[in-house]
């Protein structure tokens, strides 16, 4: 394992089979690595053996994943889509992944998962959202949050 357990909330059921085919893929390559292959045995990992899940192992997986994915929604089917707040939320939460249903969290909830993807966005170096965009983006999905 390179990194901790992901968490199924961090993609939609939608993008987790890509996203756990890529870790799969990795995870193959690093096994091999460690297998005599590129670094000559030492094995990517400081000698850490790498288990691969077979396919099986790997759509069971995914299924889970998929099942504890993130609530999303196609723009066209949220609340009020033709509203500042729902036009700004669909453009800037839809350039990194599948948008979230704005009844995924209650109003209570809200600002601190957009101050959080605010951080991701920095650290990928994503254009950031204005501090007036912030503020309509949060208020649109605490109007329209779950109860």
């Amino acid at each position: 394992m390179c990194h901790n357990l992901p968490s199924p909330a961090m993609h939609s059921a939608e993008e987790w089979p890509a996203a756990a085919g890529w870790m799969f893929r990795r995870e193959e390559m690093m096994a091999s690595m460690g297998r005599g292959g590129m670094m000559g045995g030492r094995g990517m990992m400081g000698g850490v053996n790498i288990q691969v899940p077979t396919p099986t192992g790997q759509d069971e997986i995914v299924a889970y994943l998929q099942k504890h994915a993130f609530m999303s929604v196609k723009a066209a089917a949220i609340p009020s889509p033709r509203s500042k707040g729902a036009l700004l939320f669909a453009a800037n939460c839809a350039r990194c992944h599948a948008l979230p249903n704005p009844t995924a969290h209650t109003a209570a909830e809200w600002p601190a998962v957009v101050a959080k993807m605010q951080t991701f966005m920095k650290a990928m170096g994503k254009p950031e959202i204005t501090t007036e965009e912030n503020r309509e983006i949060v208020r649109y999905l605490e109007k329209h949050a779950k109860s």
